[in-house]
């Protein structure tokens, strides 16, 4: 678990954009870079912070979020916004949560970002009637949410995906929240190290000073990077490494040639025959995230193969739970599918002993027995996932590690 610090910004961005309107936004912060570090005290020159990833623009949105509570009330709103962000629900999840010891320590040493709050309240971008240390106090508490590289690369999943949340379905933010805000990210996210980056990477990104990072390939995936050791910009000193051969592989460059990218994540071309044999053979693996992938990607998981088997048959068969759990749950497909001798998943389920995924698919999916009547009734699917299959589905994410480096990433 790390700190977020700065790489909570561009959620704050987001949801600042769409609680108070971009007109409001951007006529108190800039979308400039500001040519110095992501800490530099100086406005443009209209008198704004340059940009909302840099500290100064940060604390003046930090200042404004939710003036109406108090300040732990703030706190909690803002955490459980991003848990809604990051696909977790209730207040028990711990990959998303809040190290106060860290927020106490770094609020007793916090001198840079004391002097940024109180020049923005000379400057009159902060009300002289605020509370300079209570601002420093909400923006603070803010930078001290804790994340692991999983929790983190959903939240950057969400971002990539239009701010559609890929474990939950939930609209987080507007689509002109997330283009402001990875445009943004892409010119100011990498500190003074962004210009580099736009030009080599090519991708928007964010970092912070804990060492992590979040790249946002738009319409494929989020990943997250943890390796604390940072250079002189505040970046991770590996992160640029991980991205520059992550590019050279799969050519995610917005300019690179439309010949050069790699076909390896979105493969149009490939037949429906095709593609099905291979979510065939996903869900007998039981490899939840093909799936995903495949979902959003718009291809009809119901669509039957040879013998109108369909994958719920075929994960029913091998007794993978979390896979008939991401069908019915998630892609929303029929549950009670016929093959050609009029056998449905709940009867693969019966034969081969899978007592877990028949309890499922009879409380889901409103199947009573063997009969073909349908018993309608209000369970949530998602009430009867086991606790260990439900944490397993909400990350259902690859990761990796290294010494002190982890990468997660969500391919949705």
């Amino acid at each position: 678990m790390f700190t977020l610090q700065s790489l909570m910004n561009p959620f704050l961005y987001a949801m600042s954009l769409d609680d108070m309107g971009p007109e409001k936004i951007h006529s108190i912060v800039g979308q400039e870079t500001s040519g110095g570090q992501y800490n530099v005290i100086k406005l443009d020159d209209k008198g704004r912070p340059h940009n909302a990833m840099a500290n100064a623009g940060a604390i003046l949105l930090s200042s404004l979020y939710k003036q109406s509570l108090n300040k732990s009330e703030r706190h909690g709103t803002f955490l459980a916004a991003l848990r809604k962000v990051g696909g977790l629900k209730g207040s028990a999840e711990t990959s998303l949560s809040f190290d106060y010891a860290a927020f106490m320590s770094e609020r007793e040493d916090c001198h840079r970002n004391s002097s940024i709050c109180y020049y923005l309240r000379e400057k009159k971008c902060i009300d002289r009637k605020m509370d300079v240390e209570q601002v420093l106090d909400v923006y603070t508490q803010m930078c001290n949410v804790t994340v692991n590289t999983d929790s983190l690369s959903v939240l950057a999943a969400t971002l990539a995906n239009g701010g559609i949340c890929p474990i939950t379905g939930e609209q987080c933010f507007s689509n002109d929240a997330v283009k402001s805000t990875l445009s943004c990210m892409l010119a100011a996210g990498m500190n003074d190290h962004s210009g580099i980056w736009a030009f080599t990477i090519g991708l928007p990104a964010k970092s912070g000073i804990s060492g992590g990072t979040m790249i946002i390939v738009p319409n494929v995936m989020g990943i997250a990077l943890y390796s604390p050791k940072i250079d002189k910009s505040a970046n991770s000193a590996r992160a640029a490494h991980f991205a520059t051969a992550l590019n050279s592989k799969f050519h995610f460059h917005e300019y690179d040639p439309v010949r050069l990218k790699s076909t390896n994540f979105l493969n149009n071309s490939e037949s429906d025959a095709n593609q099905l044999i291979k979510l065939m053979i996903a869900a007998e693996n039981n490899d939840v995230n093909r799936l995903i992938f495949a979902f959003i990607n718009g291809f009809d998981l119901s669509k039957p193969g040879y013998e109108d088997i369909t994958l719920l048959h075929m994960a029913a068969a091998k007794g993978n739970l979390e896979t008939i759990v991401f069908l019915i749950s998630k892609a929303k497909v029929f549950s009670e599918p016929l093959d050609h001798s009029n056998r449905t998943p709940l009867d693969y389920a019966l034969k081969h002993g899978h007592q877990d995924i028949v309890d499922f698919l009879r409380k889901s999916s409103n199947v009573s027995s063997r009969n073909p009547s349908v018993v309608k009734t209000d369970v949530d699917a998602t009430s009867q996932i086991p606790g260990k299959v439900k944490s397993r589905m909400n990350s259902s994410i690859t990761s990796a590690s290294e010494d002190d480096d982890h990468y997660g990433v969500l391919d949705y």
